[in-house]
């Protein structure tokens, strides 16, 4: 019975979270929601420009190692600028993603698209979890922690199901 009720309790304590958080959520949702799209397609396309599965999967494990070696500058220079813009402009410099990943043709080509790829991605994660964290009520952290990544999960793994 206590169960149910806070299973009943739970979107109001959403609703209680504030605005801006559930903007940036929100955002973060569409965002996933078109790469969880696209993701699975990735490889496929990369097989059809590469002419073997080793260069595909480095690749496709190249936007998680360069991920790695962002964070922690993408961190510190998060700390220092406003959230917001910030990741204003990574969306920004997100628009020509898809055009720029039907012209390459090459291995160098991708190797590059990865790397400002991977600087986009490790930033829009970095600077959004920070924007979330600076944006949630003292004792509602954790709400806002999951709120945001629930919404980031759910979208990318919707497909799946």
């Amino acid at each position: 019975m206590r169960l149910h009720r806070r299973a009943l309790r739970f979107p109001g304590e959403l609703a209680k979270l504030p605005k801006s958080v559930k903007i940036i959520s929100l955002v973060v949702f569409i965002y996933y929601l078109g790469w969880g799209i696209a993701e699975p397609f990735l490889p496929i396309y990369f097989k059809q420009i590469f002419e073997n599965y080793t260069s595909v999967g480095f690749v496709t494990g190249l936007l998680y190692i360069l991920s790695l070696l962002w964070t922690l500058p993408i961190g510190d220079l998060t700390d220092k600028i406003s959230k917001k813009k910030f990741i204003g402009l990574i969306l920004f410099l997100y628009a020509p993603i898809g055009p720029l990943l039907l012209v390459l043709k090459n291995f160098f080509d991708f190797v590059l698209f990865r790397v400002y790829h991977s600087f986009l991605a490790s930033s829009l994660w970095t600077c959004s979890e920070a924007y979330v964290r600076e944006h949630s009520p003292k004792n509602k952290t954790a709400e806002a922690i999951g709120l945001f990544d629930t919404s980031s999960n759910i979208s990318l793994n919707m497909l799946l199901c």
